[in-house]
């Protein structure tokens, strides 16, 4: 789904979902000032569409004892991008695989209990068919590491767009005015 397909009731609901996921479809409904019908209707359809695609608890990795956490930068050779990725991205130390621009063909988010567990990642990597050389950097200090999207922030009022042949609903204003339960 396009930016076009999205409204202020629905950012409104996703709001309120990234506040508790565990909120059921009748007090979302309460808290937006809509039927249940529409909140049913409306979390369906940004599940079809693949807006929302799933709901999972938020981890403190490092209250498991994941510590270390690294990006690393890797050099591929050509033609095997997307190969050599996937292939790390099955690795469940890896929680980020990303193509980029500048020096390095991908980015490598992941995280270890220790340092001999990311020894053995990054001699694992440079064992990967198809990297050619890797630049691993230590994250020492994690300031903001936000996983939700944060639709309100990001697509407010001002940018969230009426769907396509359909006309606004009332319920959509109210939503957008403040109604989404945050404390």
């Amino acid at each position: 789904m396009t930016l076009s397909g999205i409204d202020g009731l629905d950012v409104a609901l996703l709001d309120a979902l990234n506040a508790d996921a565990r909120l059921s479809r009748r007090d979302l409904a309460r808290r937006l000032g809509v039927s249940l019908s529409t909140v049913s209707a409306r979390l369906r359809r940004l599940e079809e569409t693949g807006v929302v695609r799933g709901y999972a608890p938020i981890v403190d990795a490092a209250a498991l004892g994941l510590d270390l956490t690294v990006m690393v930068g890797l050099r591929i050779q050509r033609g095997r991008l997307l190969q050599t990725q996937e292939r790390i991205a099955k690795d469940p130390h890896v929680f980020g695989v990303f193509d980029s621009t500048g020096e390095w063909d991908s980015l490598v988010l992941a995280r270890f209990l220790d340092r001999r567990e990311l020894d053995r990642f990054i001699k694992n990597l440079l064992d990967t068919p198809g990297v050619e050389r890797t630049h691993t950097n230590l994250i020492l200090n994690i300031v903001k590491d936000e996983r939700r999207v944060l639709a309100g922030p990001l697509l407010g009022p001002n940018r969230a767009r009426p769907r396509a042949g359909r006309p606004r609903r009332g319920g959509a204003a109210g939503a957008r005015s403040g109604g989404t339960g945050k404390a």
